[in-house]
């Protein structure tokens, strides 16, 4: 960027980017939104977290050094990297381009490392991810001065990325190709009774149309002005943009609707339109609109179909990052190749693509762009992750992914998953071992108290409540018919069916200990090694039927 500070046009041209860079930051929370709508409930909360990292630690490393490597300053820069501004600062009277430029690519920046956290989705331990998320800035930083610094190599050769299909997206999706593939799938990701959890579609829906009007700031921001002839490019760019997410939402509702017998499939529907506003962002100043609708169509369709792909070759991807950003990008910089024209300031793209008459010369920079990109970053980002899991390990233990980020991470215990999760690889035999403090209460419904204690109950009785007790609340959830497990109190002889159930129970308080001791216990049998799975899986489902009718009901803190 060039400018002086003072001239009118600089004041026009600052404000523009400045409100735009405004815009890009909702992206966070849209990102933020999106992700934490698509994992499950007990992840809900850590996503969230993970997306504010991005901004606190990547913000700080691309002032400390991201900034120096990507831009640096003019005469001190080679085609390879930057130099000069780490730390960046400046006067009072001189800086104001300093800290415009800074400010507007450092939402870039962080909207990078933001992509991979959904690919790191569920299983990532917070620590391990703030240092990823404060050295994601190196990775990034090089191929974004390659393609939008005045000295680097792809720039001078003529590459076309107006707003960061290659930098950004291709950067951002690999980067959480690597990272799935380190991390490795979620338990049970794979099975063949595996059952995905969306914790709130609303969630990830707002947050679809938060990044949709955060990619307006995005492309059209990336015009650095809207003096001269650039704020017809910035128009030009708006139009492209909502035309390519058009082309590519219509083209995943048309998938559903037909390949899943008339229903429209939410993460299809989300993942065709960021898929086509991905596609778009490398040529988005430089095509026609209707050339957008057909990209935007084609991004549609790698995207969700992608996302097929790697799911068929078992690579977890909790929010289909890879195939949205990854491989959109790709196909963006591809169609930038083809459909691109020149256009009048010739800072964005000084040739004709293929179908104009172009010939093959721009295609093929687009292709080598994609290359050495791609390359770099499966190469840094796979010494970046796996140097961090060396160090001080990535991946939450089995037992901690289990019981769910939230209560891991930051002591925050979300409705009765937690106890599920404690319960999912626990033995018959070591409940019956414990110790029984039971009681009935109201129309056979059991409490847990302050011990935790677990207890296979034989008594008849018309459904269970599970309570958990937290530092901040107890929470029941009747649930009216489980799996029939048990034995008889009296002896070992296994009971009617219909009289079997499985409770989990404990007194209030010690005021009920004294009734709760005249009940007998279950007598344990090491050979009973029964999972629980089962039963956790059959309440689940009970519970989803009956959510309306009989709901949470909490009691006290």
């Amino acid at each position: 960027m060039t400018g002086t500070d003072g001239g009118l046009s600089d004041w026009d041209d600052a404000g523009w980017l400045l409100a735009s860079a405004f815009i890009i930051f909702t992206m966070q929370s849209g990102f933020g939104m999106l992700e934490s709508g698509l994992v499950s409930k007990k992840n809900e909360v850590n996503i969230m977290v993970k997306n504010t990292v991005d901004v606190l630690f990547g913000g700080m490393s691309f002032w400390m050094f991201g900034y120096a490597i990507a831009f640096g300053i003019d005469g001190r820069n080679n085609p390879f990297c930057g130099f000069g501004h780490f730390f960046v600062d400046g006067n009072v009277t001189s800086s104001g381009w300093l800290y415009t430029n800074f400010f507007f690519q450092l939402s870039f920046s962080t909207t990078s490392t933001t992509i991979v956290s959904g690919a790191m989705a569920e299983r990532t331990k917070l620590d391990s991810y703030c240092v990823f998320s404060f050295v994601n800035t190196l990775i990034y930083a090089f191929p974004a001065h390659w393609i939008w610094d005045n000295q680097g190599w792809l720039r001078q050769m003529g590459v076309v990325d107006a707003a960061g299909g290659c930098a950004v997206h291709i950067v951002g999706g690999f980067t959480g190709l690597i990272a799935t593939l380190i991390l490795r799938p979620r338990l049970g990701r794979f099975s063949p009774n595996y059952q995905p959890e969306m914790s709130s579609p609303t969630n990830a829906l707002v947050g679809m149309f938060m990044l949709w009007w955060g990619w307006l700031g995005f492309n059209c921001g990336s015009t650095l002005g809207v003096t001269g002839h650039l704020w017809k490019l910035s128009a030009r760019a708006a139009v492209t943009t909502m035309m390519s997410s058009t082309g590519g939402g219509l083209y995943a509702i048309t998938y559903s609707y037909v390949a899943f017998k008339k229903k429209i499939k939410i993460n299809h529907m989300i993942n065709g339109i960021l898929g086509a506003l991905v596609a778009i962002t490398p040529g988005c100043m430089t095509v026609d609109a209707w050339a957008s609708i057909v990209i935007g169509m084609i991004g549609g369709a790698c995207s969700c179909h992608g996302a097929t792909l790697l799911t068929r070759i078992r690579i977890d991807d909790p929010v289909d990052c890879v195939a949205t950003h990854g491989f959109c990008g790709i196909w963006g910089m591809i169609a930038a190749g083809i459909f691109s024209q020149r256009e009048v300031t010739g800072n964005f793209n000084s040739r004709n693509g293929l179908f104009y008459g172009g010939g093959m010369y721009l295609l093929g920079i687009q292709l080598l762009a994609i290359l050495c990109v791609t390359i770099w970053t499966l190469i840094t980002s796979f010494i970046v992750i796996f140097l961090i899991k060396f160090a001080m390990g990535i991946r939450l233990t089995e037992a901690e992914e289990q019981l769910g980020a939230d209560a891991v991470e930051h002591a925050f215990d979300t409705d009765d998953i937690i106890l599920k999760s404690r319960l999912a690889n626990i033995s018959l035999s070591e409940f019956t071992r414990s110790r029984v403090n039971s009681r009935e209460y109201q129309d056979n419904i059991s409490l847990i108290n302050q011990d935790n204690s677990f207890h296979i109950s034989s008594r008849p009785a018309s459904g269970i409540v599970t309570v958990i007790k937290s530092p901040r609340r107890n929470i029941i959830t009747p649930v009216t018919a489980i799996p029939h497990i048990g034995y008889n109190d009296s002896s070992n002889e296994k009971m009617p069916k219909d009289e079997k159930r499985l409770s989990v129970t404990n007194s209030v308080n010690n005021n009920h200990k004294s009734r709760s001791d005249n009940r007998i216990s279950t007598p344990p049998r090491d050979d009973d090694e029964l999972s629980l799975r089962s039963v956790i899986s059959t309440c689940d489902k009970l519970e989803k039927l009956q959510r309306a009718k009989s709901g949470l009901i909490h009691k006290g803190r």
